[in-house]
């Protein structure tokens, strides 16, 4: 198994917002997920280029950063746990 870590440029962005939720909770106030889910998910939509991959202009993937990625795209359409789903609603596994 591996474990990766974000880049220090996601790591930076993710640690600014955690030091002062209020844009957070201004933006994100109907998601009741993990404060960092909720820094993740703002980057995301309003700073991409944080994360170090190829679709936002980095030269290379960061493996964590590009895993993130994924796994919050994926989310989008298709909860993969309850704490990634947008209104926090318990997946139903088939």
């Amino acid at each position: 198994m591996k474990i990766y870590s974000f880049s220090t440029q996601l790591e930076a962005a993710v640690a600014e917002l955690l030091a002062d939720t209020r844009v957070l909770f201004s933006e994100l106030w109907n998601y009741r997920g993990p404060a960092y889910v909720k820094a993740l998910r703002y980057l995301k939509a309003k700073r991409p280029g944080a994360f170090q991959i190829r679709h936002t202009g980095a030269e290379v993937d960061h493996p964590g950063d590009r895993m993130m990625w994924d796994l919050l795209s994926a989310s989008d359409s298709s909860p993969l746990w309850p704490f990634l789903d947008p209104e926090n609603q318990w997946c139903q596994w088939p």
